[in-house]
């Protein structure tokens, strides 16, 4: 647990106190509006721009996104001298077999003049050879046809990674900044999820003191005794998993922007809602979306592979058929699943945003009903136990306003940023 976390901690468990006593001048606040959140005591203080910019330049991950397209790329590049390889070995056959042609054509018109036998026989001889040859280079240019006509669908589908080389990166690297966005403000959430838990600690402690008391006096059995202690160690268990997390969470975002240890994070929370038109969203998003644009290049690469002049098999036409048709269903079917997902994430964020307001009420709520308890319990007319309560609740309140917040946060950097399949 971090230093803010225990000093947090320690604040919160000493206004509880302070509020118990009833000593004067100590209230319980109601929601207000927050701009930003905090994490870490550290002197260097950093805004999300600024980890996302260290992330950016220290991330392997990141780092490696660039690289792998650019090997794709020229790998199309590799596939294009194929391609010209294939093409050059196909012209020399046929230059030569037109030679040859040409060489026959000229022996038969001159054996037609000739009626000395032994030359002729000469000739005819030579003929047989010259036929020999045109029949192996026959075979030979079916072989380079069918040869050519597979590199060349080879090239036109691996040059879509060199045209398309820009975007693959940019879209892969915007989803890797996504990932890292909700990690950093994943901390907030956990941290938040934190508080709850140990006043929710709290609260099953004494409700644990009290069924033991009443256990003793014989008020209660051995069952609700035994339910009140696995409330408890449930709980316990679930402080340490989010616990864990959190420190997870936390050591990634360090390793991943190469930081120290004397930081501390302060991330905006923006609640301005922005106004998204599905029907301009959900075309944007299909333009950005590059797996489209490859179905697309699959779908023309194999119509241009069907058209050409190369002799093929009844299966294999079949199958260039057959795969046109897989690939304009799979296109098909992206595009009303890309136009579903984007009208399903603008409603998602407004879903957010009429959680914020209502967490906002909650919280005001929560925070009247935790100022009448402390009331009472100054005059006796509360029970510890109903303080403890009131204070989890409002605890609770607050882990869905973060929520929220958090959920807004991620879901416009998805719509803004047209990150298809992307959830919080």
């Amino acid at each position: 647990m971090n230093a803010r976390f225990h000093k947090l901690r320690i604040w919160k468990i000493t206004v509880v106190i302070l509020l118990i006593l009833g000593l004067p001048g100590v209230s319980v606040s109601s929601a207000e509006e927050i701009s930003s959140y905090t994490i870490g005591t550290g002197s260097r203080a950093y805004q999300y721009e600024e980890l996302l910019g260290l992330y950016q330049y220290s991330s392997p991950a990141y780092l490696k996104s660039s690289v792998t397209y650019q090997i794709e790329a020229l790998n199309a590049t590799l596939a294009a001298e194929s391609y010209n390889s294939v093409n050059r070995e196909y012209a020399e056959i046929v230059v030569k077999l037109s030679e040859l042609e040409g060489v026959k054509g000229t022996l038969q018109a001159y054996a037609a003049g000739i009626t000395d036998a032994t030359a002729l026989a000469e000739i005819n001889a030579e003929l047989m050879n010259i036929d020999v040859q045109i029949n192996q280079y026959s075979k030979s240019i079916s072989t380079a046809q069918f040869s050519l006509a597979e590199t060349k669908l080879q090239e036109e589908m691996a040059v879509f990674y060199n045209t398309y080389q820009h975007m693959l990166i940019t879209n892969a690297q915007t989803s890797l900044k996504n990932e890292f966005l909700k990690k950093c403000y994943g901390l907030m959430l956990i941290k938040e999820q934190q508080d709850y838990y140990q006043a929710y600690q709290s609260y099953l402690s004494l409700v644990r003191t009290v069924q033991v008391i009443k256990y003793q006096r014989g008020l209660i059995g051995r069952v609700d005794l035994d339910l009140a202690e696995a409330n408890l160690m449930k709980n316990d268990v679930t402080i340490l998993k989010n616990q864990s997390n959190y420190d997870k969470s936390l050591s990634i975002i360090i390793k991943e922007t190469n930081l120290g240890s004397d930081f501390n994070f302060r991330f905006q929370l923006p609640a301005e809602r922005k106004d998204y038109k599905q029907e301009e969203l959900q075309a944007t998003f299909l333009i950005n979306n590059v797996t489209l644009k490859q179905l697309s290049n699959y779908i023309n690469s194999y119509i241009n592979y069907q058209n050409n002049n190369t002799t093929k098999s009844q299966a294999l036409t079949k199958q260039i058929d057959l795969k046109i048709q897989d690939y304009s269903l799979q296109e098909n079917e992206l595009r009303n699943n890309i136009k579903a997902y984007a009208k399903d994430a603008i409603t998602a964020y407004e879903n957010a945003f009429r959680t914020y307001e209502m967490a906002r009420s909650e919280i005001k709520l929560k925070g009247k009903q935790l100022e009448i308890v402390v009331a009472k319990k100054a005059y006796k007319k509360a029970t510890e136990l109903e303080l403890r309560q009131a204070v989890y609740e409002k605890e609770a309140a607050e882990v869905t306003l973060y929520q929220s917040y958090y959920d807004i946060i991620v879901w416009q950097n998805i719509l803004d940023n047209h990150i298809y399949g992307a959830t919080p």
